[in-house]
């Protein structure tokens, strides 16, 4: 404080002396004093301004040292402060809201690319140029490409005839859908945006496809898988109500009119399994039960069967329990022995292996059968599809096993796949999550 208050009055002293004795001698020039005169009241004066400086720094200069120590211990109650205070206040409150409005902002986004990201459907956003502003992984999976496009043009993904066309008129605000089949069938939409830019929707609609395909040839199937078995029955039938045969060919024609009506039978049955099938609607009468002794028991009502037709029939499988419908997990399995044995050939096998991994049920059927093209892989799966080689060789099947297994793994939201060579047998690969 001491120092402060010295410091104070040498400050102010020397201001003052320096005004006095500027003062006197202007004073001395002009002539109104005297040399001794200014001597004295330069002297005189200095004295007095130097008693008097003390004595009001020992007054005041405490209480602003005072003062200005609040205002530090203290600044938000300072008001010689305030105006800087509520200053500080405000930007601290615009600080807060704006980090609140990026915050929100920020999550709007991360959940806008979380969403997108995830869709079943492929998603691209394009701007007035063609370039790719967002593209998720589903669109670029259907380009087959992966790495960062966005700020590409569309055009370095896109190798489909007809794409480009639509892009254009879409940036011309003509919207519009086309479809593009490879292994799959997918539907891709063109919509203008508002902002002179694309988003395309690229969707697969193999099921919907197929499923309306299928309707549109169901009748026509049914007619013609129909219509064989009753042309012959009819003819034979004739032929015996005329007594045109003797007993040796009247025994042959009505063996062979039960062959086709059993035929027909197994056509109409499966059939009606398959119209079951479509009407049902998510998991019903969906229980808890082992896949391997399901296998097990199918193996056995094709014991016999298999044995007149000279093929083995083995089981490798572990417990493997998991919630479905057991009466369609059965009809699986029989669908898939029928064909094993039917179109195997003479001491053939087929293998059956049923195991668990990951909380999904894996059943795999191998035989050493006929087998089939490659080409004919898309088509096995085909309501009343049957390769050449079947026809030759068995003339009561109907067509619609396979389909069946295919719908029944549906219902259970698995995956089926097969491998096949002809002459080399078939290997048929199933994939149900255990859902337990």
């Amino acid at each position: 404080m001491r120092k402060i208050i010295f410091s104070s009055v040498c400050l102010a002293t020397i201001l003052s002396l320096v005004l006095i004795i500027a003062l006197f001698v202007a004073l001395f020039i002009g002539g109104f004093i005297n040399l001794q005169t200014a001597l004295f009241l330069g002297v005189l004066f200095s004295v007095i301004t130097i008693i008097l400086n003390y004595v009001l720094a020992i007054i005041f200069v405490p209480k602003f040292v005072k003062r200005i120590k609040a205002d530090f211990n203290a600044p938000h109650e300072a008001n010689t402060y305030s105006a800087i205070t509520n200053f500080v206040d405000a930007l601290i409150n615009t600080k807060k809201q704006n980090e609140t409005q990026i915050s929100d902002l920020s999550f709007q986004i991360e959940s806008a690319n979380s969403f997108f990201n995830n869709m079943q459907d492929g998603f691209i956003i394009l701007d007035r140029f063609g370039n790719i502003s967002t593209i998720n992984p589903k669109a670029k999976a259907f380009f087959g490409a992966n790495g960062d496009y966005k700020g590409k043009n569309i055009n370095t993904l896109n190798s489909h005839t007809g794409f480009s066309d639509k892009i254009k008129a879409a940036l011309q605000d003509h919207g519009g859908q086309m479809f593009i089949e490879t292994d799959k069938i997918y539907s891709i939409v063109f919509l203008p945006s508002k902002d002179k830019g694309v988003v395309v929707l690229i969707s697969n609609v193999t099921g919907q496809q197929l499923a309306e395909k299928s309707r549109i040839e169901f009748p026509a199937n049914v007619s013609r898988e129909l219509s064989a078995p009753l042309t012959i029955i009819t003819g034979f039938a004739d032929l015996i109500a005329k007594g045109a045969t003797d007993a040796v060919d009247a025994t042959h024609f009505a063996q062979k009119i039960g062959s086709e009506c059993r035929r027909m039978l197994n056509t109409v049955e499966n059939i009606k399994f398959l119209s079951e099938l479509d009407e049902m609607n998510g998991p019903q009468a969906f229980v808890r039960f082992d896949v391997a002794r399901v296998a097990a028991e199918a193996i056995e009502s094709w014991k016999d069967s298999a044995a007149e037709a000279g093929v083995s029939i083995s089981l490798s499988a572990t417990i493997c329990p998991i919630r479905g419908n057991r009466h369609l997990i059965y009809a699986l399995f029989s669908n898939l022995l029928s064909n094993a044995v039917r179109y195997n050939k003479l001491r053939g096998e087929v293998k059956i292996a049923v195991s668990l991994k990951n909380n999904f049920a894996y059943i795999n059927v191998t035989d050493t059968g006929i087998g089939f093209t490659k080409e004919e892989h898309h088509m096995v799966f085909d309501r009343f599809y049957r390769t050449p080689h079947a026809l030759s060789r068995d003339g009561e099947g109907s067509g619609l096993g396979l389909s069946i297994v295919r719908e029944i793994v549906r219902y259970h939201d698995g995956t089926i796949d097969l491998e096949s060579e002809p002459g080399a047998g078939t290997r048929v690969f199933v994939k149900l999550p255990q859902g337990v």
